[in-house]
């Protein structure tokens, strides 16, 4: 898995590693992929990830821009 062969290349200067998952569906969402980031790099500290339909992506910016910047906010990443 590409995220476990380079995570060291992720991390801060005192060694922290945060990863977070965000990505668009067509009605899967996130499905495992944030167990699999946590079981595949044990030292990382996993934030909330973001699924947002393809649909909505693509149809609705104004929603898509709410919605991902609610979830920014809500993991303190600004």
């Amino acid at each position: 898995m590409y995220i476990s062969k380079h995570q060291r290349t992720s991390e801060t200067k005192t060694g922290a590693f945060v990863q977070s998952a965000f990505c668009t569906h067509a009605g899967s969402g996130l499905s495992n992929t944030v167990k699999t980031i946590a079981s595949k790099c044990p030292r990382a500290t996993v934030l909330n990830g973001f699924a947002m339909s393809g649909q909505t992506a693509q149809n609705s910016q104004a929603a898509a821009k709410r919605d991902t910047l609610k979830w920014i906010d809500g993991i303190k990443l600004k």
